[in-house]
């Protein structure tokens, strides 16, 4: 059975072709999957019903960014007006084979005509296509953004379809991008009709009967984020292609004596939108078991995968803030509405236990980092919507010390938050619900719109009333995020069910929740948070799309048997790293780390019972963009934490808000320098004359062609051995600059 997506079902209309036109669309696309709906040619829209089937929100609901909704997946999938970007390919003339994986054939004989290396090497030129396929979308993408972070309306509307060709044509952004994406996902399905992959099969095995492979899930080979040579199964074969009227079993022409397309294609069969089903196979290989139905279940994983890495692509290229408009832009019908404008709450613990846990008061500090990262009503202008935002305080009882407004002067009434008096979490949570649901805020509603982030450093006693809390939570539509600061213990022990209820409830939220382990991770935190989503209308987050990891957290994650939990980390080179995975009540996870851009396996790690607890660690050499892949036999829960020896020990300061290693390439990162000279000490980190400062690796640069004083302004006077104490923020991407607290504007160097 295909894991199904709803979607409206296509009207039963079909093309009304003459005999003529009938040939000339089997010409066009005898080589595929099928793209348009005939039953005089035998097509049914197969293209089309498997993108749906992966990627159709359900009827009447918006977005999670997991799904598109309708218009936006009519541009991508096709409808009985357009082929869409995954149709593409077949548009008169067709692409050549190397968009539809076909001319990779091989049988095991020692007098096939074409060897296993040959095979292999046709194969990765379908590979190569499809990887510059998909950078064509990624880079496309960054045009629906103007450089304030605003979805530029006229760039992503769907008011009237794309328009794609065989020769592609510059249009709107969310085209382009659609068209770019919808070409790479067409090739990766072909893969699955034109090979054996999937396939069973009874022997005599010949060039006329290959074997099938078997295999259910899809194939690393079209991991397009690697850019390794492929490695292949020794008999996976795809067919050759002599011509749409010459393409017969056995071989024929350029084809003859070889496993052939006619051979080996399951292009054609019914596919039920509401089931999932497939029924009614055309082709003879096809027929055999259910290999149509096998093909197209593939295939719908695939092309799920598939939208899960762009846009962890999305994520790596843009940073969290700017990829996650990105994909709301994508995949709803009315960006400009849906995509901005949220509502946000900030609640924070000033109860007695913060004097020891974070003396520093690093939670303030964290939390004006987020309020930093809103968009304003400054910034918003006439053509977007500003978020709003909210600040709550709690000890024993809550107070709203910030009403719900603009984000600009709301770091301000954090000032006040001190540590005295006990604590009730769920006081803090409700009063911030409360403020969320006040009434109407102009455009900005509450359901799907709204997130609550938590810094607490105490335990709730009434865990009962703050579950109470967060559940009422997401019966409102809001996400919540909950960070505990808790030093680790040294005895390891399981988490008590009470705190297990919570996370569970905090998850429902498709919210996140958090261990975190010391005060200097708190930004950590507020990173992980923004690129899971404040919001249910942001980046849907989670395992199921790639969660970033990062040091001194520990994660809670529901296991899914269905699927694996994915998470991500960029590691520098040198960095030592130890990834910690902890089952909490499921029987059994399969953890494996692989490095993203070799598709190779650098460790697998199993837990054997409901308690275990497994550590991958990894010595990095060069930079690595790593993914960790948890896949549990049964449902429960697990923990992922993350240790590096990079972000421990590189700075020798006292702890202050800082992002030494940020997740996604180009995310803020803040790096602050108390008391050095030129040379800072145990750092590798040096500052030229002109106010540079490097580590040999990372360029990080001030514009400022004099030294900084140690009042964070501009000093006239530059010297070589002068106090620091320099606060930098800086973003990689060149049209996201920000400033520092200093006002010294920072410059941007693309790639560091």
């Amino acid at each position: 059975m295909v894991q199904k997506r709803h979607s409206a079902a296509i009207p039963a209309t079909t093309f009304k072709t003459s005999l003529v036109l009938g040939v000339l669309l089997a010409a066009a696309s005898v080589s595929s999957f099928y793209t348009v709906e005939s039953d005089i040619i035998g097509q049914h829209s197969e293209h089309e019903r498997i993108t749906r089937l992966a990627l159709a929100c359900p009827p009447g609901a918006a977005s999670t960014r997991d799904c598109f909704e309708p218009l936006s997946l009519n541009q991508l999938a096709g409808d009985r007006r357009t082929f869409g970007g995954v149709g593409a390919p077949d548009t008169p003339p067709p692409e050549g084979p190397e968009a539809h994986c076909d001319d990779a054939d091989f049988f095991d004989s020692s007098d096939y005509p074409q060897s296993r290396e040959d095979a292999t090497e046709v194969l990765q030129k379908c590979v190569t296509h499809l990887r510059g396929r998909m950078k064509e979308g990624l880079a496309e993408a960054e045009l629906m953004l103007n450089d304030k972070n605003q979805i530029v309306k006229g760039q992503v509307n769907v008011d009237s379809d794309c328009i794609f060709g065989p020769i592609s044509v510059k249009g709107r952004a969310k085209c382009n991008t659609l068209e770019g994406l919808g070409r790479a996902l067409h090739g990766v399905q072909d893969f699955y009709s034109h090979s054996n992959w999937a396939d069973t099969a009874e022997p005599p095995f010949t060039p006329e009967n290959p074997p099938g492979l078997e295999l259910t899930e899809p194939a690393p080979l079209l991991d397009l984020r690697s850019r390794a040579p492929i490695s292949v199964p020794r008999d996976l074969s795809t067919g050759c292609f002599a011509g749409p009227l010459v393409d017969m079993t056995p071989g024929f022409l350029t084809c003859s004596g070889r496993v052939t397309h006619n051979t080996l294609n399951k292009d054609g069969g019914m596919i039920n939108l509401e089931s999932g089903n497939t029924t009614s196979p055309f082709t003879d290989r096809g027929k055999i078991g259910n290999n149509f139905g096998r093909a197209v279940e593939v295939a719908v994983k695939d092309t799920q995968r598939q939208w899960q890495h762009f846009r962890s692509e999305l994520r790596s290229k843009y940073g969290p803030v700017r990829a996650g408009l990105m994909i709301c832009a994508l995949t709803s019908d009315d960006p400009a509405q849906s995509c901005q404008g949220r509502k946000l709450a900030v609640v924070l613990d000033s109860s007695r236990f913060n004097a020891d846990i974070d003396p520093e008061n690093l939670r303030t500090a964290a939390a004006k980092g987020f309020i930093d990262m809103l968009h304003n009503q400054e910034q918003a202008g006439d053509d977007s919507i500003p978020d709003l935002v909210t600040v709550v305080g709690f000890r024993d009882a809550a107070k709203v010390i910030y009403p719900l407004g603009d984000p600009s002067i709301a770091g301000i009434a954090l000032d006040g938050i001190d540590a005295h008096g006990e604590s009730s979490v769920a006081s803090g949570l409700g009063a911030a619900i409360d403020e969320l649901a006040k009434g109407a805020h102009g455009l900005v509603g509450t359901a799907h719109k709204s997130g609550i982030v938590v810094f607490t450093s105490s335990a709730d006693e009434d865990t009962k009333r703050l579950v109470n809390q967060v559940s009422r939570a997401r019966a409102l539509g809001i996400r919540v995020a909950l960070g505990h600061l808790s030093p680790p213990s040294p005895k390891r022990e399981d988490p008590p069910a009470s705190l297990l209820d919570l996370a569970t409830a905090v998850l429902d939220t498709r919210g996140l929740y958090a261990e975190i382990d010391t005060p200097r991770a708190l930004t950590n935190f507020v990173e992980m948070f923004v690129a899971h989503g404040p919001t249910d209308h942001d980046d849907g987050g989670g395992a199921g799309s790639g969660m970033a990891l990062l040091p001194g957290l520990t994660v809670f994650i529901p296991a899914a048997s269905s699927h694996p939990s994915i998470f991500t980390y960029t590691a520098r080179a040198g960095e030592k790293l130890g990834f910690s995975i902890h089952a909490l009540g499921t029987e059994y996870l399969n953890s494996t780390l692989w490095d993203v851009r070799s598709a190779t396996a650098l460790d697998v790690e199993e837990t054997t019972d409901s308690h275990g607890r497994v550590t991958i660690s990894v010595d990095v050499v060069t930079k690595l963009e790593l993914e960790l892949s948890v896949h549990a036999k049964d449902p429960g829960m697990f923990s992922v934490g993350l240790e590096s020896s990079v972000w421990s020990g590189q700075l020798k300061r006292k702890p202050t808000m800082s992002y030494p290693n940020a997740t996604c390439p180009h995310v803020v990162k803040t790096i602050t320098v108390l008391y050095v000279s030129r040379t800072f000490p145990d750092s590798g980190y040096t500052a030229d004359d002109d106010g540079y400062i490097q580590n040999g690796k990372d360029n990080i640069s001030m514009s400022s062609h004099s030294g900084i004083g140690n009042d964070g302004k501009r000093s006239r006077t530059p010297t070589a051995n002068v106090e620091f104490h320099a606060e930098a923020e800086i973003t990689d991407h060149p049209s996201t600059g920000r400033t520092n607290r200093a006002g010294t504007e920072i410059a941007n160097h693309p790639g560091t």
